[in-house]
C-alpha cells in the first residue's frame, strides 16, 4: 500500500511540474543577443495562456518588424527535462527549456517536429 501511495504522489508531482514550468512560462520574453548575431532590439516572443505563441521581430520571422503566430505546448520526456513544442511559424520544432525561471528563460532547439535532429539546432535566450 506504501508503494502504491509513493507511486501516486510521484506521478502527480511530475503532471505538475509540466503545469507549473507553463505558467511560469506565459508572458513577453525579449530576445538577448548572443554572440555577434545582429538580432533586432525589439525581438520578442509572448506565450500566451491556452497555447498561443507570438514571435515578433525575430531574425527567422519572414520579414522584418514582421510577427508570426503559432502554438506551443510543455511538456517533460523524462523525469526532470522541461520541453516546449512549437509549432505553425518559422520556429517549428522541440525546444528543451534550459532555465527558467521569473526574469530569463534559455531555450535550445533540438528537433523538428518530424523528428529529425539534423539542422534542429537554435538557441534563444530571454529576459523578461
Amino acid at each position: 500500500m506504501k508503494k502504491f501511495i509513493f507511486i501516486i504522489l510521484v506521478t502527480l508531482t511530475f503532471l505538475g511540474c509540466s503545469k507549473g514550468k507553463e505558467a511560469r512560462l506565459i508572458g513577453e520574453w525579449n530576445v538577448e543577443s548572443v554572440g555577434e548575431c545582429g538580432w533586432s532590439k525589439d525581438a520578442k516572443w509572448i506565450f500566451y495562456s491556452g497555447g498561443r505563441l507570438e514571435i515578433q521581430n525575430d531574425q527567422y520571422v519572414s520579414q522584418k518588424d514582421s510577427t508570426a503566430f503559432g502554438e506551443y505546448k510543455v511538456f517533460t520526456r523524462s523525469v526532470v527535462t522541461p520541453y516546449v513544442r512549437i509549432k505553425g511559424c518559422a520556429m517549428n520544432g522541440v525546444w528543451r527549456i534550459e532555465k527558467l525561471n521569473s526574469r530569463k528563460l534559455k531555450l535550445n532547439r533540438v528537433e523538428l517536429l518530424d523528428g529529425n535532429t539534423q539542422g534542429a539546432y537554435l538557441r534563444r535566450e530571454f529576459t523578461k
